[in-house]
């Protein structure tokens, strides 16, 4: 994976991050590899592995770009994953399949104007109208939603009943009444398009709802904790290679000088091995995500407090690897100086980017939100 994305995507990562054009061509050979159904079986088009492989690719790609890692997790870890736990075998065939081989683009339309950690408060409908479904509303901050040829969106069919009148969808591109608005301007990941959406009198088949009707806000927030873990180990592919420039920066400065500047020695250290346990957590939490996935899109019974655990320690996880990066690179560009500073040197780029993973797929402060509440019911846990 390393030697491929090396010499087949990152010469060309520095363009599409300046230009903001959407990366066709690097796609399709990134998609020609088989690397967009990583974690999916081989019957719905995928690899065939699991979410500990999907995590390595999404390490690696975050070590290159953040922005590709942000486009092929949209795509992977949200899109397609909700349509394999969720989906029935007709909506497996009919769209996993065409998304895992990379021959059709995925989204994840949550997040709304008024509606971002506060799921419950959507505006969007879903009106029934015979054997169809019309969506009415619109949708902010969508990554791949401009590019995306299936979208996972999420509205309320009954608005009375709060979360629990909410329900996904399976929306085409070329679906009547849906289309996409404004590319947002954004500081960092600039290579990864993130745009509105809108549905206006949008009509689509009953077959292309997504579960049972007012299930969505579970089939969210699962989907949600699948992704939480791989976004984890995203920005810690991205934080080694910002150390590894920090840390040739430093090796120019002659031993005998070094042992005289012991704690910027100790904060190497501090930094390396909070990197190192931020990794292990990540691919200890992506083991027993990968376990959550399978028992679902397998329809095996998921114990309340596994599925509590899941969600604890992907809160966890994303929340401490997002902030280590942050921490990491802000330090690096303390002890780098001017160098470091400059917009398009990794450090610079590094900062912007960042920022977005304390952002999206659930803010960290919401994460404190479920880590505490968690810890407030349950306790520790036997498996601490």
């Amino acid at each position: 994976m390393r030697k491929f994305l090396k010499t087949e995507i990152e010469p060309r990562v520095d363009y599409y991050y300046e230009t903001e054009e959407w990366p066709k061509e690097e796609l399709k050979k990134f998609a020609a590899q088989g690397y967009m159904g990583v974690p999916f079986p081989k019957r719905y088009g995928g690899m065939g592995y699991g979410e500990i492989e999907y995590d390595i690719m999404l390490e690696e790609i975050g070590r290159m770009d953040l922005s590709f890692s942000t486009t092929v997790g949209a795509h992977c870890g949200l899109a397609c994953q909700s349509i394999y736990m969720f989906g029935t075998e007709e909506q497996k065939e009919k769209y996993l399949k065409p998304l895992a081989q990379g021959e059709k683009l995925g989204a994840f339309g949550l997040t709304e104007p008024e509606a971002g950690s506060d799921v419950p408060a959507l505006k969007s409908r879903a009106v029934r109208k015979g054997d169809r479904y019309v969506l009415n509303g619109s949708k902010q901050f969508i990554s791949n939603g401009d590019m995306a040829d299936v979208v996972i969106i999420f509205a309320s069919t009954d608005p009375s009943l709060g979360n629990k009148g909410i329900s996904a969808f399976i929306v085409e591109k070329n679906t009547q009444g849906f289309s996409s608005g404004k590319l947002e301007d954004k500081m960092g990941i600039k290579g990864s398009h993130t745009a509105e959406l809108f549905l206006e009198d949008c009509e689509i088949p009953e077959e292309n709802l997504l579960g049972e009707e007012g299930r969505g806000y579970p089939i969210a927030l699962t989907s949600l904790d699948g992704g939480r873990a791989s976004v984890g180990t995203g920005a810690i592919g991205a934080t080694k290679r910002a150390f590894e420039y920090v840390l040739d920066h430093v090796r120019a400065i002659p031993p005998e000088d070094l042992m005289q500047r012991e704690s910027l020695l100790f904060e190497l250290a501090d930094m390396a091995m909070q990197i190192e346990a931020a990794k292990y957590f990540c691919y200890h939490v992506g083991a027993l995500t990968g376990k959550y996935i399978e028992m679902i899109a397998n329809h095996e019974k998921v114990e309340r407090s596994f599925r509590e655990t899941i969600s604890r320690n992907s809160a966890m996880v994303k929340t401490l690897a997002t902030e280590i990066g942050a921490s990491v690179v802000e330090k690096g560009l303390n002890i780098v100086g001017m160098d470091g500073y400059r917009e398009k040197s990794l450090l610079g780029r590094g900062f912007n980017d960042g920022v977005i993973g304390e952002i999206y797929e659930g803010t960290n402060d919401i994460n404190r939100l479920v880590i505490g509440m968690d810890l407030i019911m349950r306790g520790v846990g036997e498996d601490w």
